[in-house]
């Protein structure tokens, strides 16, 4: 039997959305639903993703590729339950609103995108895997280090703008799921590594030799977080025309794009 969504609407009924199979048609469309939208997303989503939805925290909402389904009834879902395993919460609003707020999310990508770069991207992967050592601490589909982010798909998922601040300015923003721990067990076992998963009585981090390890908080004697990041600003240690390369191959990292 084929699972399905039920949105609360406004007026007091409820819409079963198709989960797998055929797509379900947005009722509020207008410009001026559009224009609502976007107020609502400014409000409560631009903090992630930015207030033109290029991204950020957040993924990038213009390219018009979403990871996590890109139907209406997709997009419905992950807004209302959220996304399990990332950052992105359940959020309730009322039927239109609901609506309205997926019609502004469709129409970023509708619109026109500067996709030019000033960049060389073939230029840009020598510098990613030779002078910048960016492939020590990155992944690009199963090759590479654990110790940053996969980039696999960083292209569909960030901006240019994004990705240069993150070159040359990496502290100014870290997400939570980059912090790095310190820990030292009752014994003088020194552990550390990327932050996966903490609670009130254990951790679960990823040590520099890529090993899974879960920590039980009772057994320490020292515990510590770092929020800073990892990532070495590369600000002086490539110049503008290289910055612009390494940008440019970033970009092109996407489904169906770039392959290593």
């Amino acid at each position: 039997m084929r699972r399905v969504l039920t949105v609360v609407l406004a007026c007091g009924f409820a819409l079963p959305l198709p989960a797998q199979q055929g797509d379900i048609e947005n009722p509020y469309t207008s410009p001026e639903d559009v224009a609502a939208g976007g107020r609502i997303f400014r409000s409560h989503c631009a903090a992630c993703h930015g207030s033109n939805g290029t991204g950020g925290r957040g993924s990038d909402l213009t390219t018009g590729e979403f990871h996590h389904g890109g139907s209406t009834a997709a997009i419905v879902q992950n807004i209302a339950e959220g996304i399990p395993g990332t950052e992105m919460p359940s959020a309730f609003f009322e039927g239109r609103q609901l609506w309205q707020l997926v019609a502004y999310v469709r129409s970023l990508s509708e619109r026109p995108r500067n996709t030019s770069h000033s960049g060389d991207a073939s230029r840009g992967q020598s510098l990613f895997d030779g002078k910048g050592g960016c492939r020590d601490c990155h992944q690009i589909n199963g090759d590479g280090g654990r110790g940053g982010p996969d980039l696999s798909y960083i292209g569909a998922s960030r901006s240019s703008s994004y990705l240069r601040e993150s070159l040359l300015t990496p502290g100014e923003r870290v997400l939570p799921k980059d912090y790095r721990v310190s820990a030292v067990t009752k014994n003088g076992r020194r552990i550390s590594g990327k932050r996966l998963n903490e609670d009130s009585f254990s951790v679960q981090l990823l040590d520099g030799d890529g090993n899974l390890v879960s920590l039980s908080k009772a057994d320490l004697s020292a515990y510590s977080i770092d929020k800073s990041s990892s990532m070495p600003s590369f600000a002086g240690a490539l110049n503008d025309g290289e910055v612009a390369d390494v940008i440019a191959y970033l970009s092109t990292l996407r489904r169906g794009g770039r392959r290593q």
